[in-house]
């Protein structure tokens, strides 16, 4: 029997075993989530069917386990990083509409030079730099055409099986240092933010946290990440490509081609709302500057999905030159759009109510508890291990949000500098989630090119995951 076969099958049979014997000590729902769960892993790992089809088996599942009303599941469907996505992803069409990404990746491929490892390096840079202060799926979505130019550039010089590995390479550098990015600022991720929110209130043992500390403190472990996930991605594909050095002259690079009036209208769209996503929600003290969200009565109304779609709007409104009859975007472009990874993105968020709702993540997390007891590295260990496997599966705030709490009730006994050295790689372990497409935001975008293989993502995110599980350990016990 085939491997898909066999998954098709077994699947839906795990989660008829957890409905009937119910193996958790828990309630009701927990285990019927926890059925659901393993049978959408198993598809997805297995691709029996298409991922976009096991997506959509939180709307029938949620309701029919009586887990989550269909209103509340269905609007997991149309969540507002949705939206950003989906704006998002209108600009780079706009962008490869007009052949800007062309020019980005020419421009990348001028100062990276010519080594495939230097390539890799350049894009990996390029985008963890933008993640640090923009959110991980807006820095994705913005360098996925310029990646994908890349590629498209280096075609004639690749075969078949080197495009294959470093396509995956290129694409897999670029959503996992967007992930990795995150951790290196407050306002890079959302537990980061949820940390400085919450820490005050939750723990007796405060120990007040600057903006500046925090990067001084976690800047250098997210560069080790980074270097981890370069060198992860170097063994498991770049070894693996026959051609070293690309002959650049080949690529007609330095060639001059004249900026068009289309060129610089995406140009400046784009720009302007990399200014509105860096800008919307700053705090610089000594400046006393702030956002301009804060200019609205109703400041939390204002989020990066609304730039990215008035962006995207003003897209199909301004007219081009070359087609007077026409604008920069049509809706015939629009039709470009991958709809199966909006249902995979709808898929993931499902899949984290349901877990939220169910009561499954609290009975995870409650898992820690036993722990009390063990050595501090051990513990800091198996934490990060927890969070983790869990933000594989659930968004990575609901995972912080729900595990601050079990940690408070750990800790209460504990000293302030041991407190700290367990919340924090617990907020960090958050962004560590590399193996499944649905895990973030930036592996969804990435899988959605069609340039990387299911076993690819599956092997390169196990090694990363484990690498940075150790890593975090090791620096949150022996640096803080």
């Amino acid at each position: 029997m085939s491997l898909k076969r066999l998954g098709f099958i077994l699947a839906p049979l795990i989660f008829l075993m957890f409905v009937i014997f119910q193996p958790l000590q828990t309630n009701i729902e927990s285990n019927r989530m926890a059925g659901i769960v393993i049978w959408m892993a198993i598809w997805w790992m297995s691709e029996c069917v298409h991922l976009a089809v096991t997506s959509l088996l939180p709307v029938v599942l949620l309701p029919l386990c009586q887990i989550a009303d269909i209103k509340q599941v269905a609007y997991q469907y149309g969540h507002p990083i949705i939206f950003l996505f989906l704006g998002g992803f209108l600009i780079s069409i706009a962008i490869e509409k007009w052949d800007l990404h062309k020019r980005i990746a020419r421009n990348i491929l001028r100062m990276t030079g010519h080594s495939v490892n230097g390539i890799l390096a350049g894009v990996m840079v390029s985008t963890f730099l933008l993640s640090n202060w923009i959110s991980n799926t807006a820095t994705a979505l913005m360098l996925l055409s310029a990646v994908m130019a890349l590629l498209f550039e280096l075609e004639d010089v690749l075969n078949h099986q080197d495009k294959l590995y470093f396509s995956a390479a290129l694409m897999l550098g670029m959503a996992y240092a967007a992930s990795i990015g995150g951790m290196a600022t407050p306002v890079g991720t959302p537990p980061n933010m949820y940390f400085f929110k919450a820490y005050p209130q939750m723990f007796s043992h405060q120990v007040h946290l600057s903006f500046i500390q925090w990067i001084i403190l976690f800047l250098p472990l997210s560069l080790i990440i980074l270097t981890g996930c370069f060198f992860i991605l170097k063994l498991l594909f770049l070894n693996k490509i026959s051609v070293r050095k690309i002959d650049i002259q080949k690529l007609n690079i330095h060639r001059k081609y004249k900026i068009t009036y289309e060129e610089k209208v995406v140009f400046v769209v784009f720009i302007l709302t990399v200014l509105l996503w860096l800008t919307r929600d700053v705090y610089i003290e000594f400046l006393h500057f702030r956002g301009w969200k804060y200019f609205f009565e109703h400041s939390e109304y204002m989020d990066d999905s609304l730039v990215a779609i008035a962006a995207s709007i003003i897209l199909f409104i301004i007219p081009a030159k070359k087609d007077t009859h026409k604008t920069i975007l049509t809706w015939e472009d629009a039709k470009q759009l991958k709809y199966d990874i909006l249902l995979l993105f709808g898929g993931g968020f499902a899949l984290s109510y349901g877990f939220e709702k169910s009561g499954l993540i609290n009975y995870a997390v409650e898992q820690l508890v036993f722990v009390k007891n063990i050595h501090p590295l051990a513990l800091i260990f198996i934490i990060c291990l927890v969070v983790c496997i869990i933000s594989e599966f659930a968004s990575n705030i609901a995972s912080v949000q729900l595990a601050l709490p079990v940690i408070a009730a750990i800790t209460s006994h504990f000293s302030s500098e041991m407190t700290i050295r367990l919340v924090l790689p617990c907020v960090l372990s958050a962004s560590v989630g590399f193996m499944l497409p649905v895990a973030t935001a930036p592996n969804t975008i990435a899988f959605g090119s069609g340039k990387i293989p299911l076993q690819f993502m599956l092997k390169a995110g196990f090694w990363l995951d484990i690498f940075s599980i150790f890593a975090i350990t090791i620096y949150c016990y022996w640096v803080l």
